[in-house]
C-alpha cells in the first residue's frame, strides 16, 4: 500500500446543545469515532459548554489505533501517524525493518537452505544470493560454473522460479536452416544428480515453465519433452514444413532425406540432404 494522507480540521464552537456536532451526528464528551476509516476523532466538551472535535490518532486498515506521532509495527508493516505544524495528520505505511525472516533470521543474515544461499531482507522477504553445489561451492545467480566436467548453471527466471541444472561442458552446438546439406545439432540437458535441487517442472529456451509430459518445439527444429522435474530430452526433429521425424529415424519427404540422430557425444543431429 502506498502512503496516503488525510486531514481533518479541528474547531471550537459555542452551543447550547450539550454535545459535539460533526457531519450531522451528535457525540457526547469523550466519545470517539472513526473518520474515513483512516483517523480516530474525539469529542471534548468544556465546563462552559464549548466543544471541539479533533483527530486523536490514526487507524490501520485492520482498525488498529495509532496515537498522534506514534508508530505501530504490525507484521511486515510499520505504520506512522504524524501531525505537522500546519495541523495536517498523515498516516504512512512502511516496511517493518525489525520483522524476521522464516527461520528467525534478521535483516542482513545469510544462510544455506538445501542448495540455495539466501539473504534476509528488510520486511521479512528472502533474496536468492547463489546456488550451492556440494562439490563446486557457490554459483552466482544467473551465472555458470564448470564442475567435474559439467557446466552447472544457477538460473532465476522473471516469475521468481529458481533452478540449478547441469549439462556436459563443451558439447558442439550448431544451428542453420534445415535445407540442402545443412546439419543441425542441439546439446542434451543432462539429468541432475541427487546433489542438484530442481524446484520446477521444466523450463524451455523461452523461459516458459513446462509440466512433466509436455512437448514443445525448440528453435523451430527440435521436439523436446519434459520427462521429469528439471529434466528435458529431445524426442525428435521437425522439418520447416512441420513434418515430425522421430529420434534415430530417417524420412524421405518431397525430394529430401531427413535424419534425426543421437550422436556419440549425446547431442542430437538433424540433417537434410537432397535425394539423389
Amino acid at each position: 500500500m502506498l502512503p496516503f494522507t488525510r486531514f481533518v480540521l479541528a474547531f471550537v464552537a459555542l452551543s447550547s446543545v450539550y454535545g459535539c456536532k460533526h457531519r450531522g451526528n451528535t457525540y457526547s464528551n469523550g466519545e470517539e469515532w472513526f473518520e474515513k476509516n483512516a483517523f480516530v476523532m474525539k469529542c471534548t466538551i468544556s465546563t462552559d459548554g464549548s466543544w471541539k472535535t479533533e483527530v486523536t490518532g490514526c487507524l490501520t486498515p485492520d482498525q488498529k489505533k495509532i496515537s498522534i506521532n506514534g508508530t505501530l509495527e504490525d507484521g511486515n508493516d510499520e505504520w506512522n501517524c504524524s501531525l505537522n505544524n500546519q495541523g495536517l495528520v498523515t498516516l504512512k505505511q512502511g516496511i517493518n525493518a525489525n520483522v524476521k525472516c522464516e527461520g528467525g533470521f534478521s535483516a542482513g543474515d545469510r544462510w544455506i537452505s538445501k542448495t540455495f544461499e539466501l539473504e534476509c531482507m528488510p520486511g521479512g522477504s528472502q533474496k536468492l544470493v547463489s546456488c550451492v553445489h556440494p562439490v563446486g561451492g557457490k554459483i552466482g545467480v544467473n551465472d555458470t560454473k564448470v564442475i567435474e566436467g559439467n557446466t552447472v548453471e544457477c538460473t532465476q527466471f522473471a516469475n521468481g522460479t529458481v533452478v540449478m541444472r547441469s549439462q556436459r561442458a563443451n558439447l558442439p552446438v550448431t544451428r542453420s536452416s534445415n535445407a540442402g546439406n545443412a546439419a543441425n545439432e542441439v546439446s542434451p540437458q543432462i539429468a541432475p544428480s541427487d546433489r542438484n535441487n530442481v524446484i520446477v517442472s521444466c523450463v524451455d529456451d523461452q523461459e516458459k515453465t513446462r509440466n512433466v509430459g509436455e512437448i514443445w518445439i525448440e528453435n523451430e527444429i527440435f521436439q523436446r519433452k519434459c520427462v521429469s522435474p528439471g529434466v528435458t530430452e529431445v524426442t525428435g526433429c521437425v522439418t520447416k514444413e512441420g513434418k515430425h521425424i522421430l529420434l534415430n529415424k530417417e524420412v524421405v519427404f518431397d525430394g529430401m532425406k531427413y535424419n534425426c540422430d543421437r550422436t556419440d557425444t549425446g547431442s542430437i543431429r538433424f540433417k537434410a540432404t537432397p535425394v539423389a
